[in-house]
C-alpha cells in the first residue's frame, strides 16, 4: 500500500533571473530541501518548488506570487547562501511566532503576536555597504530610511526588508491584486533607492487594514558577492552610533548533530 501524498503547505520560489546563479545557492537549496522534507514529512506535509528566470525582477516575483501552491511563498534570491533549516525556521516564525518586541518611542517592549504572521523576513546584508537590508518608514517621507539599530534575538516589525528572503502568505498577494488593483511587485521607482521589492512593502501600507511585516534576526541569509556578507562585515563598516552586532549563528556542523 503506497504512502499518502503529503499535504502541500507552501511553495519555495527561486529567483533565477539575477546575473548569475551561485554555486553556494544551489548547494544551500539542496540541503534546505532535504531538511525541509525530513521535518515536514513526519507531519504528512510537503512543499512545492518553483522558479522564475526573466531579466525583469518584478516580473519574476509576480510570476512566483501568481503560482503559489499552498498557503505561502518563500522567495529566495539566487545570489545567496543559507543554512538547511531556513525554511523550517521561517515557517515556525510565521505560524508559531515567538515573543516579539516593538519600539514604543523610548524603548523596545515585549509584545504578543497572533499567528499566522502575514509577512516574515530573515536578515541579509547589502553588497558594498554591508548594512542589513532593513528599513522603516517615517510619516511624510516618500521613501524608507535605513534601520541600523534593532534587536538581535527577538522578532520585530519592519517597514521594508527587500525580497531576497521573504515569506508571504498567499492571501496577501490576493488582497493587493483585488483591493488595490495592482500587481504585488512593480518597477515604479527608478531613482536608484527604491526597487521592485520596496514596491511590495508600499502595497502592504496601502491596504486597509495595512499588513505588518516582521523580521526574525536569528535567521541569517548570506548575500554573496566575492564574500559571504554577514555580521562581521557590517561591524567593520557600521557607523559608530549603530553599535556592534553580537549573535551566535548556528554552523552547519552544529545543525547536523
Amino acid at each position: 500500500m503506497s504512502a499518502p501524498e503529503p499535504k502541500i503547505v507552501g511553495t519555495i520560489g527561486m529567483m533565477l533571473g539575477l546575473p548569475y546563479v551561485a554555486r553556494q545557492f544551489l548547494t544551500s537549496m539542496l540541503c534546505m530541501q532535504a531538511r525541509t522534507m525530513q521535518v515536514l514529512g513526519t507531519k504528512g506535509m510537503g512543499v512545492s518548488l518553483g522558479y522564475a528566470q526573466a531579466p525583469d525582477l518584478a516580473h519574476n516575483r509576480n510570476t512566483l506570487a501568481a503560482a503559489v501552491d499552498g498557503d505561502h511563498l518563500l522567495m529566495l534570491d539566487a545570489d545567496a547562501a543559507f543554512d538547511p533549516d531556513l525554511y523550517v525556521r521561517m515557517y515556525e516564525t510565521m505560524y508559531n511566532p515567538p515573543p516579539a518586541v516593538k519600539w514604543d518611542g523610548t524603548q523596545w517592549v515585549t509584545t504578543h503576536l497572533d499567528p499566522p504572521l502575514d509577512v516574515v523576513t530573515g536578515l541579509y546584508f547589502m553588497r558594498c555597504t554591508h548594512h542589513p537590508v532593513l528599513y522603516q518608514w517615517t510619516p511624510g517621507e516618500t521613501g524608507p530610511h535605513q534601520l541600523y539599530t534593532f534587536p538581535l534575538t527577538e522578532v520585530f516589525p519592519v517597514g521594508s526588508a527587500g525580497g531576497g528572503c521573504l515569506m508571504v502568505r498567499k492571501v496577501v498577494f490576493d488582497r493587493i491584486r483585488e483591493e488595490l488593483g495592482r500587481k504585488p511587485f512593480d518597477n515604479r521607482y527608478t531613482d536608484g533607492r527604491l526597487y521592485e521589492d520596496h514596491s511590495f512593502f508600499l502595497n502592504l501600507r496601502d491596504l486597509d487594514p495595512p499588513v505588518q511585516a516582521y523580521c526574525n534576526p536569528r535567521i541569517v541569509v548570506r548575500h554573496l558577492e566575492t564574500l559571504e556578507l554577514d555580521y562581521q562585515h557590517y561591524n567593520a563598516s557600521a557607523p559608530p552610533a549603530a553599535g556592534v552586532m553580537e549573535i551566535a549563528v548556528p554552523k552547519l556542523a552544529e545543525l547536523a548533530q
